[in-house]
């Protein structure tokens, strides 16, 4: 499957930074529907305009958890460098820096 129409590119993330599963609330079955439909990493998901983000949740029938959970934010903050928002999600992102 092709990704969403109207994905910005955004600059490369750090090593570390590109599990996508970093964002809050993506578990490992929503990674695979991500990764499915064409959204591997944490740059694919930070450049996606809300439009786009909209149209990929409705793809994956999320009824706008995309949104509420703002990913394309924390994807964002993610390739900047910020830790992780959820605390187990910190502890992973320790372990791929170490």
């Amino acid at each position: 499957m092709l990704p969403v129409e109207g994905a910005k590119p955004v600059t490369k993330a750090k090593p570390a930074a590109t599990d996508i599963s970093l964002i809050d609330g993506v578990g490992p079955a929503l990674t695979a529907k991500l990764k499915a439909a064409g959204y591997a990493t944490l740059v694919d998901i930070a450049g996606l305009t809300l439009s786009a983000l909209e149209k990929l949740d409705a793809k994956l029938n999320l009824k706008g958890r995309s949104m509420r959970e703002d990913w394309i934010a924390q994807a964002k903050e993610l390739v900047a460098g910020a830790n992780p928002r959820a605390k187990i999600d910190q502890k992973k992102a320790a372990k791929v820096k170490a």
